[in-house]
């Protein structure tokens, strides 16, 4: 973060999707920059890990239903087998925004879940899709179940691979 010029002092809340190294090897470093800071995790994160984070002064909101962050903002509770996910939900002016880590619950049954926990319109999904190892037609049946489910725009990214990132880019017109 510090390398992309963020403050991390300014920061309130910072929410975990999975247990991952990938997604919480930096959380270590974070309280020390930032002790009141509050940590939002899937409940089913081990101990020792919530044991360190309030230790170094941070606050810890282990996650098992839906939780508010801030006002428009809150983090579902675990979606999926293994590993278990959370996702961040954000009431945007013009409909939800989708927060994935990786997606490992599957981006089309994250989207619907959300739909049906707001009931608000989906204008973007924005995260890990988890399709790096998917073929075309996989990922074209994705992209048409998120159109039928109303998604205006996608913004894949980690683990999403760069075949699924090419096929969600928009037709030209």
């Amino acid at each position: 973060m510090g390398a992309l010029g963020i403050d991390t002092g300014q920061i309130d809340a910072f929410v975990l999707s999975h247990i991952h190294q990938d997604h919480t090897g930096g959380l270590a470093a974070l309280p020390a920059e930032n002790s009141y800071v509050t940590v939002y995790l899937p409940a089913l994160f081990p101990q020792a890990l919530k044991d360190a984070v309030l230790a170094s002064g941070a606050d810890v909101v282990a996650v098992s239903g839906p939780t508010e962050v801030c006002a428009g903002a809150s983090v579902t509770e675990e979606l999926g087998t293994q590993p278990k996910e959370a996702r961040l939900l954000v009431q945007g002016p013009d409909g939800l925004l989708v927060i994935t880590g990786c997606a490992h619950a599957e981006i089309v049954s994250i989207v619907r879940e959300a739909k049906m926990l707001t009931g608000l319109p989906v204008e973007l999904v924005l995260g890990g899709f988890h399709l790096g190892n998917e073929s075309a037609v996989r990922i074209g049946a994705i992209v048409e179940a998120l159109t039928a489910l109303g998604v205006r725009r996608v913004a894949p990214g980690h683990c999403s691979g760069d075949l699924a990132i090419r096929l969600f880019e928009p037709s030209p017109r």
